[in-house]
């Protein structure tokens, strides 16, 4: 797999999409099947990997200069369906968080300033910071949305990164994809 840390980063989440406009995208790797991809503004000198992203149905973004190989930072968005209508967000954050804890339980969580999208939503924002060697230095912003058929969307966005340092310094990157988001 082309992007093997991808599975670990993804347990809590089912991803549909992450804009309000959900972008129904034919996936080649199955017969039939669509992928339902979120459609972002990308960074200066980002582009979407488009393998991964119908690999993971999500939308999957990396730096024009890093090999396709490589995964030393990376942004992801998604969205998943609270198909019972009912979920509240900060359920939906202890759970996916659960997911992180269970890889590393010393990981250090901090609640960061939030982030606004273009439209005024106020996005819950948080680091995490490994404990265990090998882990991955991530940031999390995550916000909810009501679909024009009405159905209910946890919005997750991520930036990883293989040290602090490939995090924070696309950080850049992270916010202007959270700041040019909208309904």
């Amino acid at each position: 797999m082309k992007h093997a840390l991808l599975p670990v980063l993804f347990l809590a989440l089912a991803p549909l999409a992450a804009r309000a406009e959900i972008q129904p995208t034919p996936n080649p790797a199955c017969d039939g099947c669509v992928a339902m991809l979120p459609k972002l503004t990308l960074p200066a000198n980002w582009k979407q990997d488009m393998a991964t992203s119908l690999q993971d149905n999500l939308d999957f973004l990396v730096p024009k200069d890093q090999a396709d190989s490589d995964n030393s930072v990376f942004i992801y968005a998604n969205a998943t369906l609270d198909a019972a209508g009912d979920g509240k967000i900060d359920d939906f954050i202890v759970a996916d968080m659960t997911g992180f804890y269970r890889k590393d339980p010393d990981l250090k969580t901090t609640q960061v300033p939030n982030l606004t999208t273009a439209d005024g939503q106020s996005l819950q924002v948080y680091t995490f910071d490994p404990a265990a060697a090998g882990g991955r230095w991530e940031a999390a912003a995550y916000g909810e949305e009501t679909a024009a058929d009405g159905s209910h969307y946890f919005l997750t966005f991520v930036i990883s990164g293989v040290d602090q340092a490939h995090r924070d310094d696309n950080m850049g990157a992270f916010r202007g994809v959270i700041l040019n988001y909208r309904k």
